[in-house]
């Protein structure tokens, strides 16, 4: 659960440096947000807009738990398997141009069975090849991520929940 769900917080000063990253992270964690600054309106306004983005969308509670949970036992294998020399990690997706089992249940969406406004909230602005999450993929199998184990690779294109 976020940790300011249900609050409302009053950033002054919220358009920039410290003032943007408070707003930012209480976003981040389901408070609502009054946002006031003395000028440059415009700066004000786009942290608002990131604001809107940094948050949860609804309708997505299953979706945030099970990732959540993978997570968790992500790092606790780690834990467990690591005195064995076996990593464990884990590639969070989203927007991966896969083909669709039922193409017939994405007639209203675009390309890769994904609306407009679902690419506007990822920073790159297209959806993934599965040929970069198996890029990842080698990646965390290979020696060059040796160190690396409990943890994951967010391979979304800048798309967060």
């Amino acid at each position: 659960m976020q940790q300011l769900q249900g609050k409302t917080a009053l950033v002054a000063g919220g358009g920039r440096n410290n003032g943007k990253a408070i707003a930012l992270a209480f976003a981040r964690e389901g408070a609502d947000l009054i946002l006031v600054a003395r000028e440059k309106r415009a700066e004000l306004d786009q942290v608002a807009h990131d604001c809107e983005k940094l948050t949860s969308q609804p309708q997505r509670a299953h979706v945030v738990a099970s990732k959540t949970g993978l997570y968790g036992l992500i790092k606790a294998l780690a834990l467990e398997l690591g005195p064995y020399n076996i990593r464990a990690n884990l590639i969070a997706l989203s927007l991966i141009d896969n083909v669709r089992a039922n193409p017939e249940w994405y007639r209203d969406r675009g390309a890769g069975g994904h609306t407009d406004e679902e690419l506007a909230g990822v920073a790159l602005r297209r959806t993934g090849k599965p040929e970069e999450v198996a890029n990842v993929a080698v990646f965390l199998a290979s020696d060059q991520s040796s160190f690396v184990t409990g943890d994951r690779i967010m391979c979304n294109g800048g798309k967060y929940m």
